[in-house]
């Protein structure tokens, strides 16, 4: 064999898998029966806000990714799935053990990462970095992508979120904000949301909801989440609310008790944001005319530091609350 064939066969081998890696980096906006693993999508950039994608002004095509993983031994041709955003710290062991988690109850998972591919490690210190809009669009159309795959039932499709990824599940059941971004026929079958912040409301798509959140979060005060619960169920919210004595943020994890120097807690602010009128209010009365004036207060009643970690007891709990609540509303059957 000549040394110009051996080249000729080398050039075209390394075509074939430079072809096979541009196509695994495609960004998908409909799924094949074959596709699993790493998935490209289109989404928002990081400083997008609710205003923008209401008015569709906000451009749609920052490519990030999530991974489909299927349950082991699948039989069924269609299967539920779960989709997974992770809170301020990134994609962590808690993720994945949700994720196995889910595949052991015999329901496929789609684990968004909604940091790195806008450049992001972390926002704990500094959630500015990438807006909660964003986090509401990731989940949004990673729902539109999914309800396109074949092996995927499309009316069976939830969305659990932990931290910042939590504030992202809840919203993706605003109806405004579902409106913004998916066709009107779709939406998520139901919603988990694990300590993800409390001071939004806005009229839900009427999915069910499941929202945790422990006494002793350093994120926020208990009772700013109970005015919020009271609120969207006022609004129709079909909402379960747990919460955990002395529960600490992140007690869903396997995680040591911590303290977070540079976590950036909201704790001391008492905002209450509007979706459905755009307004913001200062303890559930003042209402702030501006979004300057919402900033500065933000920044104002802003702190760093809090204590985080898990609780063996309540992480059970919790998985055992989740479980009954799928099982439930996919028609899973115990």
């Amino acid at each position: 064999m000549s040394v110009s064939f051996n080249r000729w066969i080398v050039s075209i081998l390394f075509a074939l898998a430079s072809s096979a890696t541009f196509a695994s980096d495609e960004v998908k906006t409909t799924l094949a029966p074959t596709d699993a693993g790493k998935i490209h999508f289109s989404s928002a950039e990081k400083n997008v806000t609710y205003p923008q994608l209401y008015k569709h002004t906000a451009a749609l095509d920052m490519p990030i990714w999530g991974e489909l993983r299927f349950p082991p031994n699948m039989k069924a041709n269609k299967v539920p799935v779960m989709v997974v955003m992770h809170g301020s710290g990134g994609i962590d062991k808690r993720i994945y053990d949700w994720v196995d988690f889910f595949n052991n109850m015999g329901v496929a998972t789609f684990m968004v990462d909604s940091f790195t591919p806008r450049g992001i490690h972390d926002t704990v210190a500094d959630q500015s970095q990438m807006t909660l809009a964003v986090s509401s669009a990731d989940g949004l159309l990673a729902l539109k992508l999914l309800a396109t795959h074949p092996r995927i039932d499309s009316s069976k499709i939830g969305i659990i979120g932990f931290s910042k990824g939590g504030y992202g599940a809840l919203t993706a059941g605003f109806e405004k904000i579902r409106a913004a971004l998916v066709p009107q026929d779709l939406q998520y079958a139901l919603h988990v949301s694990f300590y993800g912040g409390c001071n939004q409301y806005g009229k839900t798509t009427n999915a069910p909801i499941l929202m945790f959140a422990g006494t002793k979060d350093g994120y926020y005060k208990i009772e700013d989440c109970q005015k919020n619960v009271e609120t969207l169920k006022g609004l129709g919210a079909n909402l379960k609310f747990v919460v955990y004595k002395g529960a600490l943020h992140g007690f869903d994890t396997t995680n040591p008790h911590f303290y977070a120097a540079k976590g950036q807690t909201a704790i001391n602010c008492s905002r209450a944001v509007d979706v459905d009128r755009g307004e913001v209010h200062i303890n559930w009365s003042e209402h702030i005319a501006t979004p300057e004036e919402s900033q500065a207060y933000f920044k104002s009643c802003t702190s760093y530091g809090l204590t985080a970690g898990g609780d063996s007891e309540y992480r059970e709990k919790s998985r055992q609350e989740v479980k009954d609540f799928i099982t439930k509303n996919f028609g899973l059957g115990g």
